[in-house]
């Protein structure tokens, strides 16, 4: 919905849709769901307002529907239907089908095939995140004009070995350039593209982004690639068939080559992971991109060869929001690669606080703000000449208070004897609480009771009470941050 209650068009299909599309364009007046000068709604508003499936068994009769009866007159209307589209209760779009006899859509047969469609379109609803922002079908037909007029620029951000700050990858990101020239994020132009449209954005980033690794190797740069790969296109037939031509026209060994997979629920698990075992027999490197949080994706991940796990930037970020769950979380799909002998890469890390918890619960790889920004593909050959590695938070110290919050999660997850053979004063953590000048004595006893005490029990329990201050010494920061 539009301001003043209009709605537009997001979706049109059949042999009509351009037409109804001109003839509302040239009218210049929109289906709305507010009532109309006679107090009264129309079929649309009423399924808007009420939530109910609203049926017109006459169209040209309707009183609901006077305002478009010259209209389908003209274009054989006889009969209608509109179903909300409901998520969490409320309805987020509306689903209006038109038909060319009267009473088409009260056939009871008919109602049945009604149902399934409304419960196939909610679903689809309740898998996406967010608000849905209302598009017409011009600015589909934009964005989707721009991919096939070859206006896709790639940017790539680097991925950084953590333990000496070196660029080993980088990721290549999709965006179109509109006429003006400005670059449009897939978040705007990706709920445009259907089926069709992903596999072709895919093969043009595959294109582009392996002629830049080849001339980047041949100057000298050990890089390798990743490249998303959307799961409608990693189904079809003739994936791997790309994948190996492009592999070969830009002479580049697959192993150079990292897919990134996301996972679905829309498409049957064995279908994607058939597909999954024909791209990995070419020797490409497969990523997932969102390990999930259900048992299905953990099973997938053991069962299929995949190279890289990457920590979703929105669990790296809950660290900051709740500091010990989130660590734990972290630290727990870190120590899910190790076994399944996959590199952990933590996206996310916008600063050098989350830096410093990304290296001490382990992970080597890193990407995100804190490290280096997406720039142009073209200019990411002069950038990685002329960058310096960032000089990272690592080494013997502890540098912020989340960073000192994941050291003391570690310890006591993981070797809590470290405790007692590393000492009170060679304690990185008591020097970074000298820096910070603290002075509370019941944390200061806490840290030393788990340095001195003679009882396990007690020493325990000291280093869950010294985390939970420490976690909200991490909140007070944060909170008092403009």
């Amino acid at each position: 919905v539009f301001e003043g209650g209009q709605l537009r068009i997001e979706l049109a299909s059949g042999a009509q849709a351009a037409q109804v599309q001109a003839q509302i364009d040239a009218l210049g007046v929109y289906p709305s769901i507010l009532p109309g000068p006679d107090g009264q709604r129309g079929p649309l508003g009423q399924a808007w307002v009420s939530g109910t499936r609203q049926v017109v068994d006459a169209y040209l009769q309707d009183p609901r529907t006077a305002p478009w009866h010259p209209y389908a007159r003209q274009l054989g209307w006889r009969s209608g239907v509109v179903i909300p589209l409901m998520r969490a209760g409320t309805v987020e779009a509306l689903l209006y089908l038109l038909g060319g006899y009267p009473r088409q859509f009260s056939n009871p047969l008919l109602q049945v095939w009604l149902d399934a469609v409304q419960h196939r379109w909610e679903q689809g609803l309740a898998r996406s995140t967010g608000a849905l922002p209302p598009r017409d079908a011009r600015e589909r037909a934009q964005w989707r004009s721009l991919l096939y007029a070859g206006a896709l620029r790639l940017v790539v951000q680097p991925v950084v070995d953590l333990s000496s700050g070196r660029v080993t990858k980088v990721e290549a990101l999709a965006r179109l350039q509109s006429s003006e020239g400005r670059l449009i994020a897939p978040g705007v132009f990706l709920p445009a593209l259907g089926q069709a449209d992903l596999a072709v954005l895919f093969r043009q980033g595959l294109t582009q982004s392996l002629a830049a690794l080849r001339t980047w190797r041949q100057d000298g740069l050990d890089l390798t690639l990743s490249l998303n790969l959307d799961p409608t296109t990693l189904v079809e037939p003739d994936c791997p068939l790309w994948v190996e031509r492009a592999l070969r026209e830009a002479d580049l060994p697959p192993a150079a080559l990292t897919l990134e997979l996301l996972e679905t629920q829309e498409i049957d698990a064995r279908v994607v992971d058939e597909a999954i075992l024909r791209l990995r027999a070419l020797g490409v490197q497969l990523g997932m991109d969102d390990l999930g949080s259900g048992y299905s994706s953990m099973k997938r991940l053991a069962s299929l060869p995949f190279d890289v796990i990457k920590i979703d930037q929105d669990v790296v970020k809950d660290v900051q929001a709740h500091p010990l769950q989130g660590i734990a979380l972290m630290r727990t799909v870190l120590q899910m690669g190790r076994d399944m002998d996959c590199a952990v890469v933590a996206e996310g890390l916008e600063d050098a606080a989350l830096i410093e918890v990304a290296q001490l619960l382990g992970c080597t790889l890193g990407q995100g703000y804190g490290l280096a920004r997406p720039m142009p593909i073209d200019t990411f050959a002069e950038w990685l000449r002329a960058h310096t590695p960032l000089p990272l938070p690592g080494g013997e110290d502890l540098h912020s208070w989340l960073g000192a919050t994941a050291y003391v999660w570690s310890l006591d997850h993981d070797d809590r004897q470290l405790w007692v053979r590393n000492g009170l004063t060679a304690c990185p953590l008591t020097r970074f609480l000298v820096r910070q000048g603290v002075q509370d004595p019941q944390a200061l006893r806490w840290h030393a009771l788990t340095h001195e005490s003679a009882y396990e029990q007690e020493r325990k329990a000291a280093s869950r009470a010294l985390l939970q201050w420490m976690e909200q010494q991490v909140l007070e920061e944060r909170a008092a941050k403009p």
